[in-house]
């Protein structure tokens, strides 16, 4: 992931052994940036709960879906031949049938 990406929290998180992430709550990763003394915790995210910033690692946080657009549906296509021959109305028989 990197910065500007948007993820899913995968567990809560406690930070002094408050809520800072709830399951499933979406966060925007603001920049990747390693921690020093613990590589793995590189994804700066922002707490909404105790309005500060943290620290997380790919085992707190997964990456968003990719948006697919929906696609159009397209008509089935349907032989010329097994549509059969076309026939003429009632009426056109019935004028014919007058004249």
């Amino acid at each position: 992931m990197e910065a500007g990406d948007s993820g899913f929290i995968k567990r809560e998180i406690l930070v002094s052994g408050v809520v800072a992430f709830r399951r499933n709550q979406q966060v925007t990763i603001e920049k990747v940036d390693p921690n020093p003394e613990r590589p793995q915790y590189k994804y700066v995210v922002y707490s909404r709960d105790l309005e500060h910033r943290f620290q997380l690692t790919d085992d707190d946080i997964e990456p968003a879906p990719a948006y697919i657009a929906p696609q159009r549906a397209q008509k089935p296509y349907v032989p010329v031949s097994t549509m059969g021959a076309p026939t003429r109305g009632k009426l056109a028989t019935a004028l014919e049938w007058a004249k």
